[in-house]
């Protein structure tokens, strides 16, 4: 038998426009000599007391997230905010459904945190959510960003790994308490969404700002991506972005996060030769790996300075694009010797698993809870708090 929040039972039910007759009916409740399937569904609402099977059907047909059913009041409607993306992004209804199912799954999970700083007494106001506007000069945004989370650009470009430079700029980010999560699909990659159609998501919220990064990001760009989202948390926006963004909002996103990274000063002293593509293409992605940015972006950034033409653009784009579809293939073909899922899931999730462990720990959270909010079986969480930051 599972304890859940009965309310949020009752809520779900009635936010699916079913009757607790209708209601028992799907989820296999039968009438009995001592109460109808309605009266057993209203105890079990009543109490929060549900039997696993009947848990499972109710997911199924209420359509909401384990998660859901764990928190105090249900989650606020409009927390999924404005759609950045274009209408061709958002045109394949399956990858769309998928994608909707994801942000159901990260709003449960935010409203659970902030509902557990609340209760705990942990509440920061976060002032610095919302302290961009649209009027500003996005060089002015850029450098405000650098300094409210004190990013040094010497730092965030040693070495010669993507992920190291990734890993710093979400640390300097979640320190100052705003959660990071990489997910794209629904924990499986028959599930996963393309890039083009879901990269990134966003809440704007002074209590647990959340930031989520789509997985298939190319790990060159989830450093910009994160940017990109963090700039529409400090606007104050909630949503969701694709991989291309007409909107001005987005425009303004993908300008600042861009300058974060690389400032026009350092692209006016970079002149690739442009006589062969091959030295080309190699003179840009070796400039864009010392700079720790996607060589895309470098390109985009050189066509928009008048340093390389429209033509030599687009085959650059296609070129890198092919190169990466290339380096996806190979690691889908490596055998074995991978890192471990929970090593992958763990590094997904962040700042998530030491807040989990921390409630954990103080009993605010059972081990249940815990499973859900990590997405992995409460007999499992040692792998997660193991190398877990101690408190």
């Amino acid at each position: 038998m599972l304890k859940v929040n009965g309310k949020m039972l009752t809520w779900a039910r009635e936010d699916c426009g079913l009757s607790l007759e209708d209601a028992a009916l799907k989820l296999g409740y039968k009438d009995s000599k001592q109460s109808s399937a309605a009266e057993k569904l209203l105890h079990v609402e009543k109490t929060g007391e549900i039997s696993k099977s009947s848990f499972t059907k109710a997911q199924t047909t209420y359509r909401k997230p384990v998660l859901t059913y764990y928190l105090n009041e249900p989650p606020i409607p409009t927390s999924v905010g404005e759609d950045f993306r274009t209408p061709e992004s958002a045109s394949d209804p399956r990858q769309n459904n998928i994608v909707k199912a994801i942000l159901s799954n990260v709003v449960a999970r935010q409203s659970m945190i902030k509902e557990l700083l609340v209760t705990e007494d942990e509440v920061q106001h976060l002032k610095f959510i919302g302290s961009l506007n649209m009027s500003m000069e996005p060089e002015t945004a850029a450098t405000k960003i650098r300094k409210l989370f004190d990013i040094t650009l010497t730092e965030y470009r040693k070495g010669t790994d993507y992920g190291r430079s990734f890993n710093y700029l979400r640390k300097k980010i979640e320190a100052k308490g705003i959660f990071v999560l990489i997910k794209g699909n629904l924990g499986n990659y028959h599930s996963d969404v393309e890039v083009g159609t879901f990269r990134g998501f966003a809440i704007s919220d002074e209590i647990a700002p959340f930031i989520v990064i789509n997985h298939q990001e190319a790990k060159s760009s989830r450093a910009y991506t994160l940017l990109h989202e963090l700039t529409h948390v400090l606007l104050g926006k909630t949503g969701i972005s694709a991989d291309v963004g007409e909107d001005k909002v987005e425009r303004f996103c993908d300008r600042v996060a861009s300058l974060v990274l690389l400032s026009d000063h350092e692209l006016k002293y970079f002149s690739p030769a442009t006589e062969l593509f091959s030295q080309l293409s190699k003179d840009i992605s070796d400039f864009a790996l010392a700079k720790k940015v996607s060589s895309t972006q470098v390109a985009y950034r050189l066509f928009q300075l008048h340093k390389i033409t429209s033509s030599a653009y687009r085959k650059l784009c296609k070129f890198y694009y092919e190169q990466w579809l290339s380096s996806k293939k190979a690691e889908r073909n490596k055998d074995g010797g991978g890192p471990n899922q929970n090593v992958i899931k763990k590094s997904y999730l962040g700042g998530i698993v030491d807040f989990v462990h921390r409630m954990f720990e103080s009993g605010a959270i059972s081990s249940t809870q815990a499973g859900i909010v990590l997405d992995t079986h409460p007999t499992r969480l040692g792998n997660f708090f193991n190398n877990a930051t101690p408190h």
